[in-house]
């Protein structure tokens, strides 16, 4: 008997030890975004300067993913996305010593060719997301609304019934549903579309909403372009194109 409580307790104390390793191995669904404009005539100076900040990252062993993108149209042309997903609220509590070294760095090395930094937390929408997956895309659409007061839950009523209506229909699209958690002055969903190169922004053969009126109907089509006029105060589209330069991916550990 004492030997099977043993055996009970030892495979007790494995169950325990294997849980943090499941749970860090599910990523979370908040990512880190600074924007980043450099200074006019400096972005040479900018670019290799940052490409040194991403070599420290990648001597200090840094496990957090860091993806640039630079925008390639509108009003922010020229600026840089710098985005670091999956993580959860604790994350950022234990992030302090080395956030604190980072910053130091940026300061020291990066800083000096920078004109302004913002920065935000999103959340990742997966319920309401086609992305593809373990893919980066050359080049992504991105679409802000900036939704009026208490509108976020008939936004994502409406943007459901098209995801639904793209998996009825098998149209051929793939987006992601992002909601600005902080560092917005109004609510902000955000949709993100991926595409390979120029190219394959060309519009599909059937527009979305003449899928959308197939699959539910005129009336039904009608009622979620009204959700929509009712509830995004104003939109706010461009295009950005992945920096691989300028990204840092952790090794796999």
């Amino acid at each position: 008997m004492m030997q099977g409580m043993r055996t009970l307790f030892l495979i007790g104390a494995i169950a325990l030890l294997a849980l943090p390793a499941v749970a860090m191995r599910e990523p979370g669904t908040l990512a880190r975004t600074y924007f980043v404009k450099a200074k006019p005539s400096m972005v040479q100076p900018f670019e290799a300067a940052y490409k040194r900040h991403i070599a420290w990252h990648r001597q200090q062993r840094d496990t957090w993913t860091w993806h640039t993108w630079q925008v390639e149209t509108g009003e922010q042309f020229g600026q840089y996305v710098i985005r670091t997903p999956g993580h959860h609220w604790e994350d950022f509590d234990a992030r302090g010593e080395f956030h604190a070294a980072d910053e130091a760095h940026w300061v020291a090395n990066v800083a000096q060719y920078v004109e302004s930094v913002s920065s935000t937390i999103v959340a990742y929408r997966p319920d309401l997301s086609r992305w593809p997956e373990g893919e980066i895309p050359a080049l992504a659409s991105v679409f802000q609304f900036h939704l009026n007061y208490g509108g976020s839950q008939e936004f994502d009523y409406a943007i459901k019934k098209i995801d639904q209506a793209i998996e009825k229909s098998h149209w051929p699209g793939h987006y992601s549903l992002l909601s600005v958690v902080s560092g917005s002055e109004v609510p902000t969903s955000i949709v993100v579309i991926p595409h390979r190169n120029w190219a394959a922004m060309k519009a599909p053969e059937k527009p979305l909403w003449t899928m959308i009126e197939e699959v539910y109907g005129r009336q039904e089509a009608q009622r979620l372009r009204d959700l929509f006029a009712k509830t995004v105060h104003c939109e706010r589209s461009f295009m950005v194109r992945f920096r691989s330069d300028l990204s840092y991916q952790p090794a796999e550990q």
